[in-house]
């Protein structure tokens, strides 16, 4: 499973000028002991941390494809009060 980067490809270039002298790939491995749903499990928990923060400590309001995730994050983690909080 590729990680996010920068560039939202799953790679970090480094560079040395305007030449590339390696490419690191992000990403990590699915085994049994670690399945996907544990991974979108940690994945909405990470989300709905950094979108909470956000929310709590900015000025700015969440955009609305922002709560539609925030509302989807809490979904998967069976928080349906929550997300129905927020439509």
């Amino acid at each position: 499973m590729f990680q996010e980067s920068e560039d939202s490809l799953g790679i970090k270039l480094h560079k040395h000028g305007r030449h590339i002298y390696a490419v690191e790939f992000l990403y990590h491995w699915i085994n049994p002991s670690n399945p996907i749903e544990t991974l979108c499990f940690e994945e909405a928990k990470r989300i709905i941390t950094r979108l909470e923060t956000q929310r709590l400590t900015t000025d700015h309001p969440l955009t609305d494809d922002e709560l539609t995730l925030l509302a989807h994050s809490y979904r998967s983690i069976d928080e349906k009060v929550r997300a129905n909080r927020l439509y």
